[in-house]
């Protein structure tokens, strides 16, 4: 009964770090404004803790453009649906 446990525990992890994988580099719209997830953290049932890196906003610097970043947590659903 345990070994099943631990089985189901660890396929769910297996699955989880799929989908967290799946989410790198997609545009998604959080706060009004269009972000790209550049980095992926924990996850809870509905919920994904995400790096993202503002397409919009940001500052010139000397070799380029520097944009705005921030941590959030994110609708899981909103990551799957985002292309």
């Amino acid at each position: 009964m345990q070994r099943m446990a631990a089985v189901a525990v660890a396929n769910r992890e297996i699955k989880m770090q799929a989908s967290k994988e799946s989410f790198l580099d997609k545009n998604i719209v959080h706060m009004g404004e269009v972000w790209q997830v550049i980095g992926v953290g924990a996850q809870t049932e509905n919920n994904t803790f995400c790096h993202l890196l503002n397409l919009q906003r940001g500052r010139k610097v000397k070799n380029g453009f520097y944009p705005v970043q921030i941590n959030d947590w994110v609708d899981t659903a909103v990551l799957q649906a985002a292309r």
